[in-house]
């Protein structure tokens, strides 16, 4: 018998789980075989949630990296926050709801505390998005250039781009990227 352990058979991962490191020399992020410029990549906020694009650039053919369409939410504090798929649920201290398990939840800081805890979804089907009252205490309202519209608990209304939106005294505006 040898007094050397048994060597344990290696596991390799499958192709393309285990994330490429940039090569500095090339200045490209390998992902799944295919090269993104490092300077194309770093654009891509960190907390990116949704999946990124590869597409070649139609003037060069270089394969960039992309964030699909979508809209974002801008708040006071100049953040902006996107809304890629699914739904968005906004408050000062959002939960979940039911009707959208994969919510993305967005507190927000209202001294004035006129925003409810779960105030509205916003809600993206396809290229629309809808703004729902949450049963929330203070309403949502749409400054539209067609004037007030208030969205009642139990309906939705479509939100046109640029498009502010009151969540009790506190005003979101939103546009389409």
């Amino acid at each position: 018998m040898s007094d050397q352990p048994a060597k344990r058979p290696m596991i390799a991962p499958p192709p393309g789980l285990i994330p490429q490191h940039p090569d500095l020399e090339s200045g490209t992020h390998k992902v799944a075989r295919r090269q993104v410029s490092t300077e194309r990549a770093a654009e891509i906020p960190a907390f990116f949630p949704g999946p990124v694009g590869i597409v070649a650039a139609p003037e060069t053919g270089e394969i960039v990296a992309t964030t699909p369409a979508g809209w974002t939410i801008v708040l006071p504090d100049g953040r902006r926050i996107p809304i890629l798929g699914g739904a968005a649920v906004i408050g000062r201290n959002p939960t979940t709801p039911a009707q959208w398990p994969d919510a993305t939840l967005i507190p927000v800081i209202d001294p004035e505390k006129s925003v409810s805890k779960t105030h509205a979804a916003f809600e993206l089907d396809g290229e629309a998005l809808w703004l729902h009252d949450l049963n929330s205490t203070n309403g949502v309202v749409l400054n539209g250039t067609d004037g007030d519209v208030v969205v009642h608990a139990g309906q939705r209304e479509t939100v046109p781009d640029g498009t502010s939106v009151l969540l009790g005294n506190y005003s979101v505006r939103l546009q389409r990227q």
